[in-house]
């Protein structure tokens, strides 16, 4: 049962830092494309990064779904080879937000 926890917290944890990793990278490309946009110059790149930006941010929900279905799957999986106490038990777990240790 512990396996199966530690597991799942694995996958929540996983996902969680490619979602912030995601969101910070949206957050620099839009950043540095609204500088890139003061000079004509530099409109194209400028333009170029906000469409990267937008992907990304497009990116989000995408790894929010991805992380949803790779729960389910995995815990459908677990709950195969635990007794039925565990399988109630893993039934009620949610995975917790930890934070990022430096």
């Amino acid at each position: 049962m512990d396996a199966a926890r530690d597991r799942l917290q694995e996958l929540h944890d996983l996902y969680a830092l490619v979602h912030l990793l995601v969101d910070f990278l949206a957050g620099l490309t839009f950043t540095v494309g609204s500088v890139l946009f003061f000079w004509p110059a530099t409109e194209t790149p400028a333009i170029w990064l906000f469409v990267i930006g937008s992907v990304l941010f497009m990116a989000k929900p995408t790894v929010r779904l991805v992380h949803m279905l790779h729960d389910g799957r995995t815990r459908r999986s677990l709950e195969r080879a635990l007794s039925d106490e565990a399988r109630s038990k893993l039934a009620r777990f949610t995975p917790r937000a930890r934070t990022l240790r430096m």
